[in-house]
Parts: C-alpha cells; sequence; structure tokens
C-alpha cells in the first residue's frame, strides 16, 4: 500500500494586534485549539471586552485546513460562525477572533507580506501544464528538498511561535485582581474590593459573617491567588456594639442593615441615659459606617384597681358651676386634682363627663 504524500508546511500567523506576525507551525492530522482561555494551544493575550471566543483548527492530510468554531463568535470573510459550525478553510483567508485577524496558509508563502499589511489574499494560481517524464522528477527531487527545508524551518520558527503564541504568559498584578474581584462577585460577597499589592493582593470592605471570610479565603487560595484580607465583619461589629451597651447597664440587640450599617434596639422607659451611649459605640467601635438606634419603651400594666368595699364611697354625681366637683353616696366632694378612692386623679370635669388618670393612663366617666 502506497503511502499518502505529507501535506506542505503551513503555519498559522497573527496579522495585527500586539502579538502581529507571531506564528505557529501546523503539524498534519494535529487540531489546534486557539483562543485566550489558558490551555489552548495558541493563546492570544487577553483584552477587555473579549467575548471567550475559541475555535479548532486542522492540517488535514489532503492538505486543506479544517475549522471549527467552539466558543463565541468567529468572523470568516463575510461569513460570521457561531459554535458548533465548521468549514474548510481557503489558505491564506484572513479570520477575526475576538478583534484579533488571523491567517493559516503555507510556509514562508510571498502573500504572507500582503496580508501582515492588511492586504487580500491573492488569487488560486492557475494550474500549470502537465510537464514531461523528466521535468516531473525534477519536480520531485525539488520538492523534496524544499519540503526537507520546509521542514528543518518548521522545527525553529515552531519553536519559536511557541515561545511568542502558545507559551502562556503570567497574568499581570491587575489581572489578578480582576479575577479575585470576578470570583468574590459570584459567590455573593459585593461590598469588597480587591486591588494589587507588594506580594499579592488585598482584599478591603465587609463581610457579613466570620464564615463568609473562611469562605473568601478559601475560594481565593483554590484558584491560586495570593490575597491578604483586611476586611470588616458585620457580625463581629454587632457584637462590639451590644457590648458597649451592657458596659454601660443597657441591653441591646445590634442587627446589620448593610455595609458597616448598624440597627440597634433598646427598651428603656427613661432614654436620657441613650445619647452618650450611641456617641460612645460611633467613637470607640471600629469598622462602623452608621448607627440607627430604635428605642421602645416597655408598655406599662397598670396595677389592679382596688375594690371598695365602703359603698358610700362610690361616686354619686357630679355638680356643676363654677368650680365643679364630684360627690360620692357619703357626701364627700372631689374637686378637680383631687384623688378619688380608687386611685383616680381627676384630670377635668366638663358637664357631665369627668376624665380621670390612674398610672400614667386617662380614662372617662360620663352621668
Amino acid at each position: 500500500m502506497n503511502t499518502p504524500p505529507a501535506p506542505a508546511a503551513h503555519e498559522l500567523r497573527v496579522l495585527d494586534g500586539p502579538q502581529r506576525g507571531a506564528c505557529v507551525v501546523l503539524e498534519p492530522g494535529r487540531a489546534y485549539r486557539v483562543g485566550r482561555r489558558w490551555g489552548c494551544d495558541v493563546l492570544l493575550r487577553p483584552q477587555a471586552g473579549d467575548d471567550g471566543a475559541e475555535l479548532t483548527l486542522t492540517l488535514q492530510p489532503d492538505g486543506r485546513l479544517h475549522l471549527q468554531v467552539q466558543a463565541g463568535r468567529v468572523r470568516c470573510g463575510r461569513r460570521e460562525l457561531e459554535p458548533g459550525q465548521a468549514l474548510a478553510l481557503p489558505a491564506l483567508q484572513p479570520l477575526e477572533l475576538d478583534g484579533v485577524r488571523l491567517a493559516a496558509g503555507p510556509l514562508g508563502s510571498p502573500a504572507w507580506v500582503a496580508l501582515l499589511e492588511g492586504g487580500v489574499p491573492p488569487p488560486p494560481a492557475p494550474e500549470p501544464a502537465r510537464p514531461d517524464e523528466r521535468r516531473q522528477r525534477l519536480q520531485r527531487w525539488g520538492r523534496w528538498l524544499r519540503l526537507g527545508g520546509a521542514a528543518l524551518a518548521a522545527t525553529s520558527l515552531s519553536m519559536f511561535a511557541l515561545a511568542m503564541v502558545a507559551t502562556p504568559a503570567a497574568p499581570t498584578p491587575a489581572q489578578q485582581a480582576r479575577q479575585a474581584q470576578a470570583l468574590l462577585a459570584s459567590a455573593g460577597f459585593t461590598a469588597v474590593e480587591v486591588a494589587p499589592e507588594s506580594g499579592g493582593l488585598l482584599v478591603k470592605g465587609y463581610l457579613e459573617t466570620q464564615a463568609q471570610r473562611t469562605r473568601a479565603e478559601q475560594l481565593l487560595a483554590g484558584q491560586g491567588l495570593a490575597a491578604r484580607l483586611d476586611v470588616w465583619v458585620n457580625e463581629a461589629i454587632a457584637r462590639a456594639i451590644e457590648d458597649v451597651y451592657r458596659v454601660h447597664g443597657v441591653k441591646a440587640e445590634a442587627q446589620p442593615s448593610g455595609a458597616g450599617a448598624m440597627r440597634v434596639r433598646t427598651a428603656l422607659a427613661d432614654p436620657a441615659p441613650l445619647a452618650a451611649i450611641e456617641r460612645r459605640v460611633r467613637r470607640d467601635v471600629p469598622g462602623l459606617h452608621s448607627l440607627q438606634p430604635i428605642n421602645e419603651p416597655p408598655r406599662h400594666t397598670p396595677s389592679p384597681i382596688p375594690a371598695l368595699d365602703d359603698p358610700g364611697k362610690r361616686v354619686a354625681s357630679i355638680v356643676a358651676g363654677a368650680e365643679p366637683y364630684v360627690v360620692t353616696v357619703d357626701g364627700t366632694r372631689y374637686f378637680v386634682g383631687a384623688m378619688l378612692p380608687t386611685g383616680h386623679r381627676i384630670e377635668l370635669i366638663d358637664g357631665s363627663r369627668v376624665e380621670l388618670e390612674r398610672e400614667g393612663e386617662r380614662s372617662a366617666i360620663v352621668f
């Protein structure tokens, strides 16, 4: 069985952008994954606004180029390909992947000069006339010599290309900070900010609980991101506020209402001492951004009204006049301001209406 001849050497080149001119020699039969994600065979530099487009490119044994889109959108000429779509890519046909122009074609082709300058691929060469047998032999020898030289050049160029294109560059501190910020935000930690610092990353802001702090540390460590957490924990701030109130003899309940914002509830009948305690809290509790004190005095329950064993002490009537008064059955007169036997103080006598007060509770009787 005759072994099919190997296809002519091909290369993939970057036509513009910061990696313009970088190239990699394509091995026949190998599928090259091209994109900006770590792990791609041909790694393009990340940039803001890219949509994560990826494709695979294969130089088939018959010399044809096969392209398939794996993610995002890839433009080929006037066509825009979506994930899963594939086509036979013409040699030297420019592609656009996340704003970067690429092309694949014969190694060392003169057409690369025009493509790198923004030109268009040349039209396919016409089919040559059939040569005689001697000329065929000479061409075969020349082709083998060219392929041998191309293979040697391909080896050198592939090593150079892998150093330029396929070797992943270490992420910059700013890129690591953006990665950490996105990682924490995806876990619901939106009140923190990540910035690069000497030796790693610095995380500042607010977390709700100590458990969240532990979780954030685990997430960052799991991605190999060395970070120092300088954060306030709302849970700890609330406990510190309650401690200040407790030292002053007041029971309080502190609840977070935002990043560093606290709502404090107390239940004092006399709120006079609270203002001084609140000033102390604002001064002494670190990480506190705002304080909302709420005092709800306890409801007062009056003592039971005493039963009157003496029927003569019951109210009998009201006497109107310049100085109205209430008369009990035994004839005793009670003017405004006087205390009735039941413990009620007369606040007002207006016609047949008597308004009373007992232990802070007001009531009325009408005759």
